[in-house]
């Protein structure tokens, strides 16, 4: 298992990143990080000879505080991660799974839905903690994401982790990626 850090869209951040992470998972899409924008000498000198993972742009359209189209936004997100995952075992493709944002769209029982039924076909994870739903990307271990039922669901996991931590402290991040190897049973 391999374990690296997303650093958003901030080559500086890519570069002031510690060089203990095997690879950084970098975002790149409008309006930010354009592609053909991107000098890649710059680019090369951040990742100081780590991988790159390139993480496209995603965002939630709508959220708002009215309990009904919340809740029909959250359904919506569940179907959606299940048929997700349908689909990625009808294709035999691998899938990146976020259990901060898994959790935040339907708390522990999603993951542990998500993970029993599609943990086999999971290549990349996305690690962060959240305490509520809008409270995420916390380091893990300080919020209500059940690590616990990860260690269980995937056992000897050999894919790759990406840190999706929030925060340039270098001691969060180096704690956090060495209590993700911890549950997933690999050295960092």
């Amino acid at each position: 298992m391999t374990i690296g850090l997303t650093v958003g869209d901030d080559l500086d951040r890519l570069a002031a990143s510690s060089p203990r992470f095997d690879f950084c998972e970098l975002g790149i899409g409008e309006p930010t990080l354009v592609p053909g924008d991107v000098d890649p000498e710059r680019l090369s000198d951040a990742l100081a000879g780590r991988e790159l993972l390139v993480h496209l742009p995603y965002s939630q359209r709508l959220a708002t505080y009215v309990p009904e189209v919340n809740d029909a936004i959250v359904d919506y997100q569940r179907r959606l991660l299940e048929a997700a995952g349908d689909l990625a075992r009808e294709t035999d493709t691998p899938i990146c799974f976020d259990l901060g944002h898994a959790y935040m769209e339907g708390g522990n029982k999603a993951i542990k839905r998500f993970l029993r039924s599609h943990g086999d076909r999971i290549s990349h994870l996305h690690c962060h903690d959240v305490r509520r739903r809008g409270d995420t990307h916390l380091p893990v271990g300080a919020g209500e994401v059940d690590y616990d039922l990860v260690e269980s669901e995937l056992a000897g996991f050999d894919g790759t982790v990406a840190l999706e931590v929030f925060t340039d402290d270098e001691t969060l991040l180096l704690d956090s990626a060495e209590r993700v190897a911890d549950r997933l049973g690999a050295s960092f």
